[in-house]
């Protein structure tokens, strides 16, 4: 498994380009799954941290839910490693705000889950969602962007400017 300090040797001055390069670098070994099997955890937690700033510098939580989605089930650990506590905890309110047993994959199943949230103009396959009366599902869309807001304000609040990047140069750093 190829570790930080291996990955990062080539490199004498780690900054934002650096960290994207190396991770666009990574995506060329394949999918997510195949990535984490190349690479220690720590590694893995890097890529998935400098993935998650960079699609939430550019587009926001929501995006990242939508888009992103591959990313998800890895976002509570990254957060967690490199010591992004209140996001983390902002983030974990996010999740709680999708039904217990959601599979966070590319799937019709999550799509139809995403467009639920979305809108009550979005129209929706399952019958477990449709069966859900209209006030509740407002109800639902608005927790969720509320929920959406709040995580975002709460990232700018730590993650505006390169402190974001700073974090992940950091984690570098310590686990080189």
């Amino acid at each position: 498994m190829i570790t930080i300090n291996e990955y990062y040797s080539d490199v004498d001055e780690i900054d934002e380009v650096t960290l994207v390069s190396k991770s666009d670098s990574l995506w060329k070994n394949g999918s997510l799954a195949e990535i984490k099997e190349l690479v220690c955890p720590r590694l893995f937690n890097l890529h998935v941290f400098v993935n998650l700033v960079g699609n939430w510098k550019c587009e926001g939580w929501w995006y990242i839910i939508c888009e992103m989605v591959e990313l998800v089930p890895y976002i509570e650990d990254a957060l967690d490693q490199v010591g992004a506590v209140e996001i983390k905890e902002g983030f974990i309110k996010l999740m709680n705000c999708f039904p217990e047993n959601t599979k966070f994959e590319y799937s019709e199943e999550y799509f139809d889950l995403v467009n639920f949230f979305q809108s009550l103009g979005y129209k929706v396959k399952s019958d477990n969602l449709k069966n859900i009366p209209r006030e509740e599902r407002k109800a639902k869309i608005k927790n969720m962007r509320n929920c959406v807001e709040n995580l975002d304000e709460i990232t700018n609040n730590f993650w505006g400017g390169d402190s974001a990047w700073e974090q992940a140069i950091d984690y570098i750093i310590s686990n080189r």
